[in-house]
């Protein structure tokens, strides 16, 4: 394993009210040996965003706690792991006080061509010009656009909006809103939970085997278009080039 070092500027902390503190947390990995790359973000904001020619993986970052002890306890970890670029926010739960505040806000660089794995807890999330990408998110908004290759994501709460997928989408998702659109390839959703769904621009198929309460809509689809099962909500759908079967009592033109 190699490890890289992590600039930490040498800054206090300033105060953005009696109980607020920030330092930064940034890093630079080499990325000339990458086959892939991980992200595990925690609390705080994400964005990830893809360049073409990149060489290197960046990373910048702003610890915010709301003590000086726990702004301490903030780390950046930018490290390969043999072929695997690895980037985490490291904020520790077994903190002093339960009225402890603590966030890393990260923005990362990264080559457009290498694969992404990203996994992501709480805070609004954006994810653009990347590679294949598989996403696990917790809560919070999280916008995905111009993906060069398939996509996967497993999300629990908050809007989900997706644009712009060189190939096929793999959706789960809890709560919130779903948008997809630009689509080359198939959207398979396996479930979805409370929110509506809005699916436009799709060249294959569209199967939501689960859903439950809230709208589907749906209007070019190259493919067929198959919702097998919704607890409550209607169904709108046009200009669908293949068969329709959805549950006949919440079918709409």
């Amino acid at each position: 394993m190699r490890l890289y070092p992590i600039a930490f500027l040498t800054l206090v902390p300033f105060s953005l009210s009696a109980q607020d503190y920030t330092a930064p947390r940034n890093a630079t990995v080499p990325a000339a040996n990458a086959r892939r790359i991980e992200v595990v973000g925690r609390a705080g904001t994400l964005r990830v965003n893809g360049r073409a020619g990149a060489g290197d993986v960046t990373v910048r970052g702003t610890a915010r706690a709301s003590s000086r002890h726990a702004l301490d306890d903030i780390r950046l970890i930018a490290e390969e792991r043999g072929g695997t670029i690895h980037i985490e926010a490291d904020i520790p739960d077994n903190r002093d006080s339960d009225d402890d505040r603590m966030s890393l806000d990260l923005t990362i660089e990264v080559p457009r061509d290498l694969p992404l794995d990203v996994e992501d807890g709480s805070g609004e999330l954006e994810i653009r010009n990347v590679g294949p990408l598989e996403l696990s998110d917790g809560s919070g908004e999280a916008t995905i656009e111009h993906v060069g290759g398939n996509l996967r994501v497993k999300d629990g709460s908050g809007g989900l909006h997706i644009a712009d997928v060189n190939g096929d989408v793999e959706v789960t998702d809890g709560s919130g809103e779903l948008e997809i659109r630009d689509v080359q390839g198939g959207v398979e959703i396996p479930s979805k939970g409370s929110g509506s769904v809005h699916i436009t621009t799709v060249e294959k198929s569209v199967h939501i085997r689960g859903k439950g309460s809230g709208s589907i809509e749906v209007d070019h689809v190259g493919g067929d278009f198959v919702v097998d099962r919704q607890s409550s909500g209607r169904i709108d759908y046009s200009d669908v080039k293949g068969r329709v079967d959805v549950p006949e009592r919440r079918r709409w033109r």
